[in-house]
C-alpha cells in the first residue's frame, strides 16, 4: 500500500483558524523576530498663527522623554517637525541627530494664518517613504484652516455625495487660496486629512491650543478618534505634551510586543507548533492522529508599567478539550495518497476560540 509523508514544515494562521502541514514556515514565530527591531516615526505639524518659546520648548522636552526612552523599550523613534505652511520636506532625526532637530524648531517662524491641508499634504509625502512599524503625526493648532489648496473637483458634489480625495486632486502646486468659505475649507483640510490617514496607516493626536469650542471641534475631527484628542490652554502644554510623550511611548512599547489581531492584553493565544505530532508516515486510507503535537502558548501582560510576554506549552491530549478558552479540531480525518505530490499530503485542523473569559484569567 503507499505510503504518505507529511510535511514537516507548519504555517497557522489565527485570522482563519487553519494550521496546515507542509506549506510554510511558522507564521508567528516569523513575525515574532521582529521583536529585536521596532521603528517609530513621530511628526510634529506646527499649524499656529503664532509659536511661544514656550510650545517650543515643550515639544523638546517632549522628543527628549522619547529618545530617552528609547533603549530601555528596545525601540528607536526618529522624529521630524515640520510648520504647516512649509513647501519643502524635513528627513526625521534620531537621538544622535537632536541638535539638527531642535535648531529646526528654533528656526522655526509661524505664519500669521492656519494652513491645516498643507500640513497634512506634507505629512503624506513624507510618510509615503516611511519604513517605520509605527508612524504618528502630533497635530498643533489654535484656530481653523484660513487657506487651502485650489481644488479639480466641485466641492459641493463632494460635499453632498460624500466623496474621498484622490491624488492630484488638488492644484498642490499653485499658490493656496481663501476666496471660498470657511465651511469648505474645514471640509478640503478634513478630505486631506483622511487622505493622508489612509494612504499610510497614521495615528494621528491633536492639541488644540486657547481655542474657541467651533476651532477645538474642528481640531479633535483631526485625530484617529477623541482619545488622541487635546484641547488645553496654554498654561498647560508642558503637562500636556509630556503626557503625549508618556502615550506614545507605551503605544508604541504595546505594538512592539506584535499581538495577533484581536488578541487583548492578558489574553492566551496559540502561538506556534513547538513539536511536530509523533506519527509522520501513513498507509493510504489510515486515520489521522495529531497525538504528540506541542503548542506553544502566549499572552502579553503589564508590569510594573511595561509589557512583557509569558508562555507555557500545551500537548494535543489538552488542546482537544479547553486549553485557555481554546480547542483543537482536526480537519483532515483520513489520509489519502496523491501521486501528483509524491505521498506528500496537507493535515489541516483548527484553533478555535470558545471561552473568552478562560482565555484572559
Amino acid at each position: 500500500m503507499n505510503k504518505i509523508k507529511i510535511f514537516r514544515k507548519v504555517v497557522f494562521g489565527l485570522l482563519t483558524l487553519c494550521m496546515m502541514l507542509g506549506v510554510a514556515a511558522p507564521s508567528y514565530a516569523q513575525a515574532n523576530e521582529k521583536e529585536d527591531k521596532f521603528t517609530v516615526d513621530v511628526l510634529i505639524i506646527s499649524d499656529v498663527k503664532k509659536e511661544s518659546l514656550e510650545e517650543k520648548s515643550a515639544i523638546k522636552d517632549m522628543a527628549k522623554y522619547i529618545w530617552n526612552s528609547d533603549k530601555e523599550l528596545g525601540i528607536t523613534t526618529n522624529i521630524s517637525y515640520i510648520s504647516a505652511d512649509d513647501k519643502k520636506l524635513e528627513a526625521f532625526y534620531d537621538k544622535d541627530s537632536k541638535d539638527k532637530f531642535f535648531k529646526i524648531i528654533d528656526d522655526s517662524k509661524a505664519k500669521d494664518y492656519i494652513f491645516t491641508q498643507n500640513g497634512f499634504y506634507r505629512a503624506r509625502q513624507l510618510f509615503l517613504k516611511s519604513k517605520a512599524d509605527r508612524k504618528v503625526i502630533v497635530y498643533i493648532a489654535n484656530g481653523k484652516a484660513n487657506y487651502s489648496y485650489k481644488p479639480k473637483f466641485y466641492v459641493d458634489d463632494y460635499m453632498k455625495n460624500n466623496k474621498m480625495i484622490k491624488e492630484n486632486d488638488f492644484n498642490y502646486d499653485d499658490e493656496k487660496i481663501s476666496d471660498i468659505s470657511q465651511e469648505k475649507r474645514d471640509y478640503l483640510s478634513l478630505l486631506e486629512n483622511r487622505f493622508c490617514k489612509n494612504a499610510t496607516d497614521i495615528e494621528i493626536y491633536t492639541v488644540a491650543i486657547d481655542s474657541d469650542n467651533l476651532a477645538g471641534d474642528f481640531v479633535e475631527k483631526l485625530a484617529t478618534n477623541k482619545v488622541y484628542a487635546r484641547d488645553i490652554e496654554s498654561n498647560e502644554l508642558n503637562k500636556t505634551f509630556k503626557d503625549l510623550a508618556l502615550d506614545i511611548c507605551d503605544k508604541s512599547e504595546f505594538m512592539k510586543m506584535n499581538l495577533p489581531k484581536d488578541i487583548r492584553l492578558t489574553q492566551w493565544y496559540p502561538e506556534k507548533i513547538i513539536e511536530f505530532p509523533s506519527k509522520r508516515n501513513y498507509d493510504d486510507g489510515e486515520e489521522i492522529s495529531l497525538d504528540g503535537m506541542k503548542m506553544k502558548f502566549a499572552r502579553v501582560i503589564k508590569v510594573d508599567g511595561h509589557y512583557k510576554k509569558e508562555t507555557l506549552n500545551a500537548e494535543y491530549k489538552e488542546l482537544k478539550e479547553n486549553f485557555k478558552g481554546w480547542k483543537c479540531k482536526l480537519k483532515t480525518k483520513v489520509a489519502r495518497y496523491d501521486e501528483k505530490t509524491k505521498g506528500k499530503m496537507e493535515i489541516k485542523f483548527t484553533m478555535k476560540l470558545i471561552d473568552f473569559d478562560k482565555s484572559v484569567k
